[in-house]
């Protein structure tokens, strides 16, 4: 049974860069699912692939996702900065530099407004 097993499995190498990503398509962000939305109880999505509000692949995106799923276990953090989506319409006359720049005051208005 082992050998069999081992042997019926399919091993790819992604060795390229851009074999190793998942490109994040503009316009994408209505289907993607939240962190706390697997239909599984116990299971929660972390990644910029996830539903973050940005419509970008980047670590920013993978550090709110992050955020939301520690939010959707513990409760913990209440707000996400930038996790509200970035819908309107002339937005995207601008491309991505618009989205990434109202990210930014996004994110220093909470921070002036938590305080800090």
């Amino acid at each position: 049974m082992g050998q069999a097993r081992f042997a019926a499995q399919w091993f790819r190498r992604n060795d390229h860069g851009s074999e190793r990503y998942v490109l994040s398509v503009p316009g994408t962000i209505s289907p993607r699912l939240p962190a706390g939305d697997s239909a599984f109880g116990n299971l929660f999505l972390a990644g910029d692939w996830t539903r973050t509000g940005l419509d970008v692949g980047c670590v920013e995106c993978a550090t709110m996702s992050g955020k939301q799923a520690a939010r959707a276990i513990s409760g913990y953090p209440k707000a996400v900065v930038g996790e509200h989506d970035l819908t309107l319409g002339w937005l995207n006359w601008f491309g991505g530099l618009l989205p990434r720049l109202w990210a930014r005051v996004r994110y220093f208005v909470t921070a002036w407004r938590l305080g800090r």
